[in-house]
């Protein structure tokens, strides 16, 4: 089950697979907030995952990219250089893509990796966009040997 949540009471989303909370969502739910760096939303995830009993969080920080947190791994995936013109829609398309990853076989890793990747062609277009599997695709033709997973 993936969920994007809504709110401060995270207790409802119990056993979830996945949570995708931005950076402002997940502060909703910490005694302090917290700045956008790796290591301050490895803990906060690590945290509201013991508290409301979370498999994994997929954490999206905007220009830092998002952090896919697991019980043993913690992955941070960086944005690509490039000019942000609406961010309208960012976290649903990363939800989305997401899911459509895991469902078509992809490890957890790969699927975050896609879903940022995705978002970043979505920030780049004007207003709300839907990014299409051919645009995807051509997008990720373009990325050097090796660039996925990295």
């Amino acid at each position: 089950m993936l969920i994007d949540p809504k709110g401060s009471n995270w207790s409802k989303y119990a056993h979830a697979d996945y949570l995708t909370p931005n950076l402002k969502e997940i502060n909703e739910v910490l005694l302090e907030p917290i700045r956008n760096k790796d290591e301050a939303v490895e803990r906060a995830a690590h945290y509201a995952m013991r508290k409301y009993k979370l498999r994994n969080l997929i954490v999206t920080r905007s220009e830092a990219g998002l952090s896919l947190v697991q019980d043993e791994r913690t992955m941070h995936i960086p944005t690509r250089a490039q000019e942000v013109f609406d961010v309208s829609g960012a976290g649903d398309t990363v939800i989305a893509v997401f899911a459509m990853g895991l469902a078509g076989g992809l490890p957890a890793r790969e699927a975050a990796f896609l879903a940022n990747f995705a978002a970043g062609v979505v920030v780049a277009k004007l207003g709300t966009y839907a990014v299409s599997k051919e645009e995807l695709l051509a997008a990720l033709a373009q990325l050097p040997d090796g660039a996925i997973g990295e």
